[in-house]
């Protein structure tokens, strides 16, 4: 017993630390954004990223590690993920997470000229 306690106790310090993100991306209130994501890594970087999309009702819920904490970014799909990305800082971490999309040019906004 006190070997299985030990061995508990190890385990739980070698384990790495995680955060669990959950809630709700809208692009007003009451409208789900359900064309949103979030990644674990700026989108289209170097070093990749993991990408979490919102389901039908806008809604996520993921687990990270704390290390990657300060590499949370919030985007549109639809197009260049640049133009509406936006960095989730760790003050907006909590247990039901209310994220607002911000506006830019979406694949549906574009004017195509002839």
């Amino acid at each position: 017993m006190r070997t299985a306690s030990i061995f508990l106790i190890i385990a739980s310090l070698t384990l790495p630390a995680c955060t669990q993100l959950k809630g709700i991306v809208e692009e007003s209130p009451g409208r789900p954004a359900i064309t949103a994501a979030l990644s674990v890594g700026r989108p289209g970087g170097i070093s990749g990223a993991t990408i979490h999309r919102v389901d039908a009702k806008g809604r996520f819920d993921f687990w990270i590690f704390t290390i990657d904490e300060h590499k949370i970014y919030l985007f549109d799909q639809t197009g260049d993920p640049q133009t509406t990305l936006r960095r989730i800082d760790r003050s907006e971490f909590g247990g039901q997470m209310y994220l607002t999309i911000p506006s830019g040019i979406r694949r549906g906004d574009l004017i195509h000229e002839k």
